[in-house]
């Protein structure tokens, strides 16, 4: 191939244009297309950019569709004549791999070898018999294989032939490097190309195979039998072209005027159909590293061309189709073209018409939705452009009502939405507080039962039972402090129950206090804490105050013991990590949620100093009429 280079050559103008003659152009064009704009009507110039606009895209998108359809196409074909063309050359596979097959076997053949054996096999008296003799062994081989056309058994002094004329210069052959290749493969088959054949057969374009004649047979008594001989014989297959042609050409028919070839690694042509011989030397190194596949070339006069090949895993030969990338999108180009004009002259007179006939209406109404447009802008959401009307406006309004009304709906729905997703957060604390606390209760329990204390342990079920009774009322999130205390008496004693001699507890609650509105069980878990965590290892001494008091308008809940204290780094992890205490961590989330900023747990405390648990919350009262 050949790069065509194009030469520029410099434009001459008679008139020498300077910046100042280049200014003055634009300056005029400027003004000659203001007086002629002015000239013009709305009507007309809106008739012209919408045509304008309606045309430009469609010859931007006809532009873009024959592309795609084209590349579409392409790829189309490309695939079918790759999927064909692999299915042929696995046929091809299936008929060199019967012709490998059948070359083996005739090795073994018991007859054959008892021709070789013959002392007299080479005395030009006995000549005629034994030329029979082999004919009729490989015909009983070879006949019937289509895909074969001559086969000959070469030796020094005479070549042995199936049908047709037998190789021309035999004698030479042993002294060729085509022997030297059959020689080096050690029984082995070899392919060779139509030039390697060139010296020894008259024909032209002839292909064969050929392999060492190590003939061995196993008699009746399974006692191998191998033929010594101080003289080389080497079988020789030449292939049938026609029969291989023929096959390149139903490949071929599918894509009228596509090229399909077979050529060696080196790059000669064994056959090919459809027209001129491929020229893929510069692909070959491509296609012998993938061994199929599919390529984009040029071809010789430099036009796009679409090449599909495929690799013998046998011989190493490559089958390799082309086809003309503008020659398949030859028709498509025309019909598309003819289509797509007659498509845009259409749309082009339906434009102008309808622009026409809806331009007098667009102006008429524009005032009053524009008012009724302003309304809304300005933020009254209950404004209405009057819809009596029935014109290319009303959708124009309806659209606008419905926009105000769908504005003042989501406004609403998000309030809602707000709240009801602050009450779901505050469910699911919940839900993960009752299992944890359940949890904890059943294992003291179960410490009851495993010391045999059964009486104990029933008593524990029975306060258990009434403390579930409390806890699964989920209508109730805020109790009063009085019945909440009065359920931490009934923990305290499942508590005191498991730690006999841990801990006392005293209560400093305010009278004020006992009426408030608490999140219920919020001071359970400050409890289990000082107990679980800050009496570990203890085994008594355990003291645990519980105080709460007002301050202003809100309640003020603490827990304090003089337990084995915590670091100040682990107490600030506690109410940001829910993995280093589940309880503490969701209490401390319930109240701000339930609360707002500002209220929910602090921890202070120091190794060996105690833990102390503060807990804000608002002061609330219930209602008169609700006490009852």
């Amino acid at each position: 191939m050949v790069d065509r280079v194009r030469r520029r050559v410099p434009l001459r103008f008679p008139l020498r244009i300077t910046r100042r003659t280049d200014r003055s152009v634009k300056r005029w064009a400027k003004q000659w297309m203001e007086r002629w704009t002015k000239r013009l009507s709305i009507r007309v110039k809106t008739l012209v950019v919408i045509l304008l606009l309606s045309l430009a895209p469609q010859c931007l998108l006809a532009r873009q569709f024959y592309l795609r359809s084209r590349e579409t196409l392409t790829e189309t074909t490309r695939q079918s004549m790759y999927q064909l063309l692999r299915v042929n050359n696995e046929r091809t596979e299936l008929d060199l791999a019967t012709l490998h097959d059948v070359s083996m076997n005739i090795l073994v053949d018991r007859e054959l070898f008892t021709v070789f054996s013959d002392p007299m096999m080479s005395d030009p008296v006995n000549r005629r018999e034994t030329e029979e003799a082999i004919h009729k062994i490989l015909l009983k081989y070879f006949g019937s294989l289509p895909s074969v056309q001559q086969v000959e058994i070469i030796t020094p002094a005479y070549s042995y032939v199936m049908n047709w004329t037998r190789l021309a210069q035999f004698g030479v052959f042993f002294q060729s490097d085509v022997f030297q290749d059959v020689w080096e493969k050690n029984g082995g088959i070899a392919w060779l190309s139509s030039k390697a054949m060139e010296p020894f057969h008259h024909r032209k374009s002839t292909f064969a195979c050929a392999r060492l004649l190590n003939l061995r047979y196993v008699d009746d008594s399974s006692i191998g039998w191998r033929l010594e001989t101080d003289q080389d014989a080497v079988l020789m297959v030449m292939l049938n072209e026609a029969y291989f042609k023929d096959r390149l050409e139903a490949t071929a028919a599918a894509v009228p005027g596509s090229v399909v070839c077979m050529v060696t690694p080196e790059g000669e042509t064994l056959v090919y159909t459809g027209g001129e011989a491929l020229d893929i030397s510069g692909y070959l190194p491509e296609m012998q590293s993938t061994g199929t596949g599919m390529l984009r070339g040029v071809a010789a006069d430099g036009s796009p061309m679409a090449l599909c090949y495929d690799q013998s895993m046998r011989t190493g030969w490559l089958t390799v189709s082309a086809f003309s990338v503008n020659a398949l999108a030859e028709d498509l180009s025309r019909g598309l073209y003819v289509n797509m004009l007659g498509i845009m002259l259409v749309m082009a007179l339906t434009t102008l018409l309808a622009t026409g006939l809806s331009i007098r209406m667009l102006t008429r109404r524009i005032r009053s939705v524009s008012q009724g447009v302003d309304a809304v802008k300005a933020g009254d959401y209950s404004a209405r452009i009057d819809e009596s009307r029935c014109d290319e406006f009303s959708a124009l309004v309806e659209n606008v009502n419905a926009m105000s009304e769908t504005l003042r709906r989501l406004i609403d729905e998000n309030y809602k939405a707000r709240i009801g997703e602050q009450e779901a957060r505050l469910t699911t604390l919940m839900m993960q507080f009752n299992p944890h606390f359940l949890y904890n209760t059943l294992n003291v329990i179960n410490w009851s039962v495993l010391a045999g204390r059964g009486k104990e342990a029933s008593r524990l079920v029975v306060t258990l039972s009434r403390m579930l009774r409390y806890t699964s009322d989920s209508t109730r999130p805020v109790t009063p402090l009085r019945e909440d205390m009065e359920w931490l008496e009934q923990y305290l004693f499942l508590m005191h129950s498991r730690f006999e001699g841990l801990f006392n507890v005293e209560w400093d609650v305010a009278p004020e206090c006992l009426d408030c509105l608490v999140p219920k069980l919020f001071l359970q878990p400050l409890l289990e804490n000082s107990i679980l965590h800050g009496f570990g290892g203890r085994s008594g001494g355990g003291e645990i105050r519980i105080r709460a008091r007002l301050d202003g308008t809100d309640l003020i809940a603490v827990v304090e013991d003089n337990g084995k204290g915590i670091p100040p780094d682990k107490a600030a992890r506690i109410l940001a990590d829910k993995r280093v205490s589940i309880g503490l961590y969701n209490t401390h989330n319930r109240i701000a949620l339930m609360y707002g900023e500002g209220y929910g747990l602090n921890i202070d405390g120091a190794p060996g100093s105690g833990c102390r648990v503060t807990a804000r919350i608002r002061a609330e009262v219930p209602a008169a009429e609700s006490a009852v």
